[in-house]
């Protein structure tokens, strides 16, 4: 399954809802940042595994990131290549597909 959202709030709505493996998410994003939608995640126990995308250029973002909760990051300059290589299948292989959630311009 594949999705996307226009902003943080529907982005968290569809974890919710749907319950992917993996979520493919934005740091900055409007109504809720990547940031609070890791702490929500976190703070509810949904067992979601996130890879943040981000243009974010200052460490502190990824670091506080890692801590919340994400597995890793990818910069948005990332080729097609090194994307579908960091998205792949989900941990524990019981892959019910992947999330990807980006704000739209």
């Amino acid at each position: 399954m594949a999705d996307e959202a226009a902003d943080g709030a529907a982005a968290l709505d569809a974890v919710r809802a749907l319950r992917p493996d993996v979520l493919l998410l934005d740091l900055f994003m409007p109504r809720l940042d990547g940031m609070s939608v890791l702490r929500c995640l976190r703070d509810e126990g949904l067992s979601t595994h996130v890879l943040v995308l981000t243009s974010a250029t200052d460490d502190s973002h990824l670091v506080e990131a890692v801590k919340t909760g994400a597995l890793s990051f990818l910069p948005k300059t990332a080729g097609v290549e090194s994307s579908s290589r960091s998205c792949g299948p989900a941990p524990g292989g019981d892959s019910r597909g992947m999330l990807r959630l980006r704000c739209r311009d």
